[in-house]
């Protein structure tokens, strides 16, 4: 063990690990010891024995010296643009900026799983740039300016969001420009959305919420559709060539069911003046919107699952030129 003295004070450590350069990375701590932040006093944990945090976890560092991730050893407010939030983990920008701050930080395993976790989840109500929301949070994303940047959900929470084309309902998690805008937000449920190139069924029911920085649907500043998932839809094509296409989700052996298949979330991407469709993780084609013929149609009665309630919320064409 040893002490190591840091720019928000000192930390009596092992395993301490540094940068090529010589500046701190790293370090576990060993003793209980307090840091003082511009956001608050904070201990860093030191001690582990309950089922959810058995493993001590390590402080890190940026480059430059200023604290990167902060593990805590029990429940903390902190200050942030939003007021004080409860948490167990904050991160940092190199800048010293709050970047994340995570309400509970249990480590899943054998002995505790996501249930557990989310059983200790509480409602917090968080001021957005379009008014308040009440949920349970698993983190709480910021610019190095302040600005709000996400909201990652927990598993179940679903929250009403205003955007461009209506009240939608969203899950996993939404982002913001750094003006408060809508950028993206991961649907509920399937959403018959008007683009630029006729009706699409906006869902991805394989979304997983690592963070909500970027979700399926998109919209760029101005407010329009730029990005979704489908698993619902395919596309048929007249390209400037005059040759017939189809473009569709592919399709996989269920995970739950042997010999059953279901189809595999396919990106559609507007860029510009062109329409990238991509299937598959390797796969991707692009066509001009603007000398593209498209008709679009519905996979469901070859997949019953997805005959599922569907909520409009724009008027398109369904076949036409993008």
């Amino acid at each position: 063990m040893q002490t190591v003295h840091t720019a928000y004070g000192p930390i009596e450590a092992h395993r301490v690990e540094y940068y090529p350069g010589g500046s701190l990375k790293s370090l576990v701590p060993a003793a209980r010891s307090v840091l003082t932040t511009p956001f608050g006093q904070f201990i860093p944990q030191f001690e582990s024995g309950e089922e959810r945090r058995r493993v001590i976890p390590e402080v890190s560092f940026h480059p430059n010296g200023t604290i990167r991730s902060l593990p805590l050893q029990e429940h903390f407010q902190v200050s942030t643009p939003l007021g004080l939030l409860s948490a167990e983990l904050i991160t940092f920008h190199d800048t010293g900026a709050v970047k994340r701050v995570f309400p509970l930080n249990g480590r899943l395993s054998g002995f505790w799983s996501q249930e557990d976790e989310a059983a200790l989840a509480k409602e917090q109500v968080i001021e957005t740039p379009f008014g308040l929301i009440c949920s349970r949070f698993i983190s709480i994303c910021f610019n190095e300016d302040s600005t709000l940047r996400s909201l990652t959900l927990w598993p179940g929470e679903v929250v009403e969001v205003p955007t461009p084309i209506g009240i939608l309902p969203a899950r996993v998690g939404i982002s913001f420009y750094p003006d408060g805008k809508v950028a993206s937000l991961e649907p509920a449920r399937p959403l018959r959305i008007s683009t630029r190139m006729g009706m699409l069924h906006a869902f991805d029911p394989d979304a997983h919420g690592v963070h909500g920085d970027c979700n399926s649907l998109q919209f760029d500043s101005e407010g329009r559709v730029i990005a979704l998932s489908t698993v619902m839809d395919q596309v048929g094509i007249t390209g400037p060539d005059g040759l017939n296409r189809v473009v569709r989700p592919a399709v996989r052996e269920s995970y739950c069911s042997e010999n059953v298949f279901e189809p595999v979330p396919m990106q559609v991407v507007f860029e510009e003046e062109k329409v990238v469709f991509q299937p598959g993780s390797k796969e991707r084609s692009c066509f001009p919107l603007s000398r593209t013929r498209f008709c679009l149609s519905s996979m469901a009665s070859e997949f019953p699952r997805l005959k599922m309630p569907v909520s409009n919320f724009s008027l398109g064409q369904g076949c036409g030129l993008g």
